[in-house]
């Protein structure tokens, strides 16, 4: 009887040491697809985005705005209630880290629906190339795009002065992590509005065109380190052969 319980205690300690020395499982294996689409890689954060490494990228964009105003006492009752103010829609992409692009469209606007239609190629960190219908490089209160604007609409000096988006090429770069910024274009854009018709109100469209348009900006922001300081900057617009602004 005594060797029987020896024996079974041996069976006991044996079966966790024989389990310890065995070899692990095997893990399951990844699911490889076949030929370039084994690169390929979709998010929807911060939004929609399908790439394939550092060859190409497409990004879908999209800018929603709807505002609400009433006042008491009511001065004009068409000026209360809901309007919208952006439906935007946009594709942007990027191919081999060099090359991208832009298409957006402002399904509100039956007269000028085109916003940002553009390509853009950079050679350097120093020399990028663009060209398309984009804005003016001309103040920094309009170039600043609305989705990071500090408030709900642009100054009214911006939207009387400055230009909104031409037709045009653009050379800028930048250099020190953006510490410095460069950037100058020509723009031609005669096309005149219908008097007769009520243009759409968009804050970044900047004041009326003034034609033939050459406009620069350069910028600097010495102290990088320090975040609560400015970024100076200096702009100047002529306009068919005439200064404007500086």
């Amino acid at each position: 009887m005594t060797r029987l319980w020896l024996a079974a205690l041996f069976c006991v300690c044996c079966v966790p040491l024989a389990q310890a020395q065995a070899p692990p499982a095997p893990a399951p294996r990844p699911l490889v697809l076949p030929g370039p689409a084994a690169q390929l890689q979709g998010r929807w954060s911060p939004r929609p985005r399908v790439s394939s490494g550092k060859h190409v990228s497409l990004e879908l964009r999209a800018k929603l705005q709807h505002d609400g105003a009433w006042f008491n006492p009511v001065v004009d009752p068409e000026d209360e209630g809901f309007t919208w103010r952006r439906r935007r829609l946009a594709v942007r992409g990027e191919f081999f880290n060099r090359v991208e692009f832009e298409v957006e469209r402002e399904f509100g606007d039956e007269l000028e629906p085109w916003r940002d239609v553009w390509a853009n190629v950079r050679a350097h960190d120093l020399l990028e190339v663009r060209g398309g219908k984009f804005k003016n490089p001309f103040g920094l209160d309009n170039s600043t795009s609305s989705v990071s604007h500090d408030f709900i609409f642009r100054s009214l000096g911006t939207r009387a002065l400055a230009p909104g988006r031409d037709i045009g090429v653009m050379l800028h770069g930048a250099a020190g992590r953006r510490r410095f910024t460069y950037a100058i274009g020509v723009f031609d854009n005669d096309d005149p509005l219908d008097p007769d018709v009520e243009p759409f109100f968009d804050d970044d469209q900047g004041a009326a065109s003034f034609g033939r348009t050459v406009s620069g900006r350069l910028t600097a922001q010495p102290f990088d380190a320090v975040s609560s300081l400015p970024r100076a900057g200096v702009w100047r617009l002529t306009a068919s052969g005439e200064e404007l602004l500086s």
